[in-house]
């Protein structure tokens, strides 16, 4: 009901429940790996920086709040590193770029509108 009040203004509202089913049915690659190395391996390399920065200068710093700060700034450092090496060590997962002079242009197909 609330999903009727909802559409009663659009005007796509009888194609809105086929479009998400072809949407749905759509095969591709799976993206999981990606979804892994993008978001979840950059998150684990921080919080493991974080245990084991925290291990390494419990003894060493005596002082909590300059502890938590350098553990801080070195696993954003270690994050921030890990997702530029997934980067640059996956570029097959970008699109070429329009004005990438190494992008294969034998496979492209180009759309010439009739004019």
């Amino acid at each position: 009901m609330a999903t009727e009040e909802h559409c009663s203004g659009c005007a796509q509202r009888h194609d809105c429940k086929s479009i998400y089913g072809t949407l749905g049915k759509a095969q591709g690659p799976s993206v999981v790996r990606k979804v892994f190395f993008v978001f979840l391996f950059p998150l684990m390399v921080f919080l493991a920086a974080i245990a084991g920065l925290d291990y390494f200068f419990k003894e060493r710093i005596a002082s909590a709040q300059i502890r938590a700060g350098v553990i801080f700034i070195l696993a954003a450092l270690a994050g921030v590193a890990s997702a530029g090496l997934v980067g640059w060590a996956a570029p097959s997962w970008r699109r070429p770029s329009p004005t990438d002079p190494n992008r294969n242009l034998q496979n492209e197909t180009t759309v010439k509108d009739d004019v």
